[in-house]
């Protein structure tokens, strides 16, 4: 091109590259925000703050509209009971563990009754093994006794024992 000349810009061609540009900045942008969201494999134990806040109970009391969560069939109707099994089913594994800490502070008594119909779900999730980090619990005094003797039950009972989880446990009882 010589000096002076000016050159047309095709905007067919502007366009084009314009939109090739978009597309390769956004696409690895939404394959980022997709891989984040998707849930973690591994476990994350729950901090005793976290577990204070109580999230999942407050949903699953909002569910059941009353003060208390009735996860089991005794007094609940099918209506609500439905509702609260749909719920649980949204949780992936962090979360209903997370979900059984907070039953464990909110309503100790019947934290049995709320395991029992949370394992399913967690075993599910956690597709029969128990994740290497939930053994991490059990020396924790922070952590409510029940779960940490519910941690005890669901390692006791999982189809593999490792021996890390299996010298917490041995720590744990010998501290008894």
């Amino acid at each position: 091109m010589k000096e002076g000349q000016v050159m047309k810009i095709n905007k067919t061609i502007v366009t084009i590259g314009t939109t090739i540009l978009l597309i390769s900045s956004v696409v690895p942008a939404a394959l980022a925000l997709n891989a984040a969201s998707k849930e973690s494999t591994g476990f994350v134990k729950p901090t005793i703050s976290s577990l204070k806040d109580l999230d999942h109970v407050e949903v699953l009391k909002s569910l059941n509209n009353a003060q208390t969560v009735n996860l089991s069939v005794y007094g609940v109707s099918d209506s609500q009971l439905d509702k609260q099994t749909e719920y649980l089913k949204t949780l992936n594994g962090n979360e209903l563990f997370e979900t059984l800490g907070e039953l464990s502070i909110y309503d100790e008594p019947n934290f049995e009754r709320y395991a029992e119909a949370i394992l399913p779900y967690l075993n599910k999730q956690w597709q029969g093994k128990v994740p290497t980090g939930v053994s991490d619990i059990l020396a924790d005094q922070e952590y409510n006794s029940k779960l940490r003797a519910f941690i005890i039950d669901i390692l006791a009972n999982g189809n593999k024992l490792d021996r890390n989880s299996l010298e917490k446990m041995k720590t744990v009882i010998e501290k008894r």
